[in-house]
């Protein structure tokens, strides 16, 4: 409640009324608490009830083949698969029973062949409890999930009577528990998320573990799980939700073949350079709800950057995606290095990235290292670089005002875009080294990310170097062979722009006929830039709007 100027606010803070003010009702009872075999007979073999009836659109229903089903699970010694999550158990026996050892001896000849339990969100408080359970059970049991159980006591004592517990699971999960690692002697999986952990403390999971779950802990760096690495068989390691800011670490994980570091805090794909040496053999990756995956040409580049990969978030790398992604992370890094005006510069973007000099010389395009004046030349005959085609993207000032007026240019992205145009300039260009293989989409969604400006609304005209008569009114046909071979020996008339009527170009004299730029439009489509420049190695594309 808001107060106004000069209220008295003594009385703030202070109970007026003589009952609490809570949404809590004192009076309602508390749940009732069940030990394991209570709770398992509670939810598999309930007591008989008699047939009932419901009533559906004022008609009454009765139930019926409802008995087999309850037969069938009633049947506790064979059930494989068993979901005891939230029903209030608060250990091998309940709060007010005395003997534990004599509940764990009725457990125990029940001849339960339980291969898989799920003990979540109960009221378990002592490990020993978990031990009798497991004791119990430890002919058959492999899968045991623990998740959202505060223990209080996690000691072991007391056990000696009972045989191994834990020596056939191979499956634990202990997330939201807040325990640290635990030995157990047959584990291939272990999910420890939500507990808050870092760096490992006590001993390590079971040398035969191959799957590991640390999601949404405290781990910041990878270097602080050096210690995994006398793990010999772990295959899988899931960091996913943590705060990672470096992959940097001492050690190598020499048999981790698949990573997640989804929902971390990763900036870039400098960021992944650490991981084909960190990571040899990895050949799966999730980066999804990162940086590194909101940009698709991101995507690209970690390919490139880890030659062992073979599927990136879930999808597989095709031989061929490899290579295009592989030559357009070359290409980048050269105009890059291209664009760099000293040496240590040069140096220090190569240092950036790892693979570039390999990639560069498995594709043959350390030719395009060449120095500013011999940028344009044609590159190498047989060689992947004749792949490239190098484009001179531009648009000009009215037609970027014209789209933002329109609401085409995504916010905030004016300014810097407008700040790397030439003062006075009529235009803003960008010039890109980029594979022949792209299709019209693909381009089509690079151009419009190069220039902020929402690709549907794109179009592409490809100004190439032909050049066309302007046919004016009264003309019958433009041109007759007979004029074009008069025009031998003489340059074709064009003006500074694309049309020229009557004026000189090297000495030649003109009859007056008007030319015109050939301009084609790249339209949407699956074709390749290829099909439409052909054997083209450069190409000036102009970009122009249109109403959605």
């Amino acid at each position: 409640m808001a107060l106004t100027k000069g209220e008295d606010t003594s009385n703030v803070g202070q109970r007026q009324s003589p009952k609490a003010a809570s949404f809590v009702r004192p009076t309602k009872a508390s749940d009732k608490t069940f030990g394991f075999l209570e709770a398992l007979k509670k939810r598999y073999a309930p007591e008989a009830e008699s047939t009932q009836q419901f009533s559906v659109s004022s008609k009454a229903v009765d139930e019926i083949g409802f008995e087999k089903i309850r037969n069938q699970l009633a049947s506790l010694e064979k059930l494989p698969v068993v979901g005891l999550h939230k029903c209030c158990i608060t250990g091998i026996k309940d709060h007010d029973e005395d003997d534990i050892f004599k509940k764990w001896l009725l457990i125990k000849k029940q001849d339960l062949r339980i291969s898989d339990l799920d003990l979540s969100s109960n009221l378990l408080e002592q490990w020993l409890d978990v031990v009798g359970i497991c004791s119990a059970l430890s002919q058959t049991l492999r899968v045991l999930t623990l998740n959202c159980n505060r223990f209080r006591d996690f000691r072991k004592q007391n056990i000696d009577a009972w045989n191994t517990p834990f020596l056939n699971i191979t499956e634990l999960s202990l997330c939201s528990t807040y325990l640290s690692w635990q030995d157990f002697p047959s584990l291939t999986t272990l999910r420890l998320a939500e507990n808050g952990l870092g760096s490992p403390t006590g001993p390590l999971p079971a040398p035969t573990l191959r799957f590991l779950d640390l999601s949404s802990n405290q781990i910041q760096m990878l270097s602080e799980l050096d210690a995994l690495v006398e793990l010999p068989s772990l295959d899988a390691l899931i960091l996913r939700g943590n705060q990672i800011r470096s992959l940097m670490a001492s050690q190598c994980f020499s048999t981790v073949t698949f990573l997640d570091l989804t929902q971390t805090e990763l900036p870039s794909v400098n960021f992944l350079n650490p991981i084909p040496k960190i990571f040899p053999s990895l050949t799966a990756l999730l980066t999804t709800d990162t940086p590194i995956a909101r940009n698709l040409i991101e995507r690209s580049l970690t390919i490139a950057t880890i030659a062992t990969l073979r599927d990136l978030n879930y999808s597989p790398i095709s031989a061929t995606y490899r290579r295009d992604a592989e030559i357009y992370f070359v290409s980048i890094i050269i105009e890059r290095l291209n664009a760099a005006t000293t040496a240590p510069e040069a140096e220090a973007i190569k240092s950036q990235y790892p693979t570039f000099e390999t990639l560069c010389q498995v594709y043959e395009m350390s030719h395009l290292l060449s120095s500013k004046s011999a940028e344009k030349d044609q590159p190498v005959a047989n060689t992947l670089a004749t792949r490239m085609i190098r484009f001179t993207f531009y648009i000009t000032t009215e037609t970027f005002a014209d789209a933002k007026s329109r609401d085409l240019v995504l916010p905030g992205h004016d300014e810097p875009l407008l700040s790397t145009a030439v003062a006075n300039s009529p235009r803003i260009e960008k010039v890109k080294l980029l594979p022949r293989a792209y299709d019209i989409y693909n381009l089509k969604g690079y151009v419009g990310r190069l220039f902020c400006i929402n690709p549907m609304a794109c179009r592409l005209i490809w100004e190439t170097q032909e050049w066309d008569p302007v046919i004016k009114d009264g003309d019958d046909d433009g041109w007759s062979v007979d004029e074009d071979q008069s025009d031998e020996g003489g340059d074709r008339i064009m003006s500074g722009g694309d049309v020229g009527a009557g004026e000189r170009s090297g000495g030649g004299e003109s009859d007056g006929r008007e030319w015109t730029r050939r301009e084609v439009e790249l339209v949407d489509g699956t074709r390749n830039v290829e099909s439409w420049l052909e054997e083209a190695t450069e190409a000036t594309v102009r970009m122009e709007v249109r109403d959605l």
